[in-house]
């Protein structure tokens, strides 16, 4: 309970810091200790910090929200790290400190025999056991890349343990790992992506954020990119500690939820101004294309929605933007409540491999038809976060979007409404007509202005 109090007194605390005072007390405290007595003393730490979050949220006033995701976000990190971070014992292991060459890199590269352990976690969150891609992961390789680093990307040490977890996997395909590292300074937390091919452009496209601005200690941001390594196709950057903006969606009242949709149309904003556009150019043709797909293969799967189908094409053909009417600029490519996360003192938005060049509308739009499709998931009615997309809508104009905008975003909304259920309606999923309808009314009603109000069919 110390410790959560100390870190609930500190709203700037930052990780060196923290791992500094975790040394200090447990160096005093450790000796002689059963193991199980540290765990449990880690155990209090996450409940202080819960308790913290709930029990004081009051007295946080303005920051209320970057300060209660910073503890939960470090209650989080200190279950994962229970059996794993500084209350165990050191390893002891031949490898000295590394000393920086002249060069700034680390003297000698890693010694294989100081890596004690290397460990696959398969992840529980329902993905497939375990990836190819992260079974053919080279720890050993990984460990004496990040031993090349220059010390003002790596400046912890030497990596003397390695655990890796399996996040995600994604068929594009990619899949996302958790690589925890302990060095003799403490342990560091973050987030690797492993591509099937080679991915170095997106790790360009971070840099170059991070150099227009977009770094750590910036009100927005982006996770910290540390390295490419081309070797293993493996993208290592920063993992961000905090509260996700879907988890406020689903959980926060109306204020808050509004809260976090100006500041995620901030971001935005930012982000549009000031980034350099990078990748392919995502015209309208892509997305009418797209469109008259979905509408091919449903009006396939059940002639009864032919007609409807046919409609919304004529409609999104009259409305998709004219080539002269089109300002583009840099895109995210998937920007929605999935990938932005609020930790103390900053926004960051994470995934950037979809990143490209695009109208600004498209953007906004997907935002807005993820909570729409959020609302129906989780309340029931794709109404129920309106209050939330207003806001965003709103913030983003009045913190200097592109003004042209609204007249381009119907368009787009009902190409976002039919993105998704493919494989659901090819296989004719239980549920799936209700669904494939619900995506062409709400098309119809965006491109018509006028409002839906669906509920969400009964789960298959």
């Amino acid at each position: 309970y110390f410790l959560a109090d100390c870190q609930f007194l500190h709203p700037a605390y930052d990780q060196a810091g923290l791992e500094q005072l975790h040394e200090s007390l447990f160096a005093g405290y450790a000796p002689g200790v059963p193991k199980e007595r540290l765990i449990r003393a880690r155990l209090y730490e996450a409940t202080g910090l819960i308790k913290c979050a709930v029990r004081r949220v009051q007295l946080f006033e303005h920051d209320w929200a970057s300060r209660t995701a910073a503890l939960v976000g470090r209650a989080q990190a200190v279950l994962n790290d229970r059996q794993f971070a500084l209350v165990m014992p050191r390893h002891t292991s031949a490898t000295t400190k590394p000393e920086e060459s002249n060069e700034g890199r680390l003297s000698e590269p890693i010694v294989q025999s100081a890596v004690d352990s290397a460990l696959v976690a398969p992840s529980t969150g329902g993905e497939p056991d375990i990836s190819a891609l992260a079974v053919g992961l080279d720890r050993d390789e990984l460990v004496h890349q990040i031993g090349l680093l220059p010390a003002s990307r790596w400046p912890w040490g030497v990596p003397q343990e390695v655990r890796i977890q399996v996040l995600s996997c994604h068929w594009e395909p990619h899949c996302t790992l958790e690589i925890v590292l302990r060095t003799q300074s403490g342990c560091h937390r973050l987030i690797g992506k492993v591509y099937a091919t080679d991915h170095q452009n997106v790790y360009q496209v971070m840099e170059r954020l991070r150099q227009a601005g977009f770094d750590p200690d910036a009100e927005f941001s982006i996770p910290l990119p540390l390295a490419y390594f081309p070797s293993l196709r493996l993208l290592l950057q920063e993992r961000v500690e905090g509260m996700s903006a879907k988890e406020i969606f689903e959980h926060g009242d109306e204020r808050q939820c509004a809260a976090v949709a100006e500041r995620s149309a901030r971001w935005l904003v930012r982000f549009q101004t000031v980034a350099a556009p990078a990748g392919r150019i995502s015209g309208i043709d892509r997305f009418l294309s797209s469109a008259e797909r979905k509408c091919r293969l449903i009006s396939e799967r059940d002639g009864l929605l032919a007609g409807k189908c046919e409609q919304l094409l004529e409609r999104l053909r009259a409305a998709a933007p004219s080539f002269g009417a089109i300002s583009t600029c840099a895109g995210h490519g998937d920007y929605c409540e999935h990938q932005i996360i609020f930790a103390a003192g900053r926004t960051a938005v994470v995934d950037w491999d979809l990143y490209d060049i695009a109208d600004p509308a498209r953007d906004v739009a997907k935002f807005i038809v993820s909570l729409e499709r959020l609302a129906m998931r989780h309340f029931g009615g794709t109404r129920a976060l309106d209050g939330a997309a207003a806001a965003f809508l709103r913030t983003y104009l009045e913190a200097g979007g592109d003004p042209r905008v609204p007249v381009a975003l119907p368009f787009y909304k009902a190409v976002f409404w039919l993105k998704g259920r493919t494989e659901a309606i090819q296989t004719r999923t239980p549920g799936w007509r209700e669904r494939a309808e619900i995506m062409l009314d709400e098309g119809l009603r965006s491109l018509s202005g006028r409002q839906a109000s669906h509920i969400t069919p009964p789960a298959p």
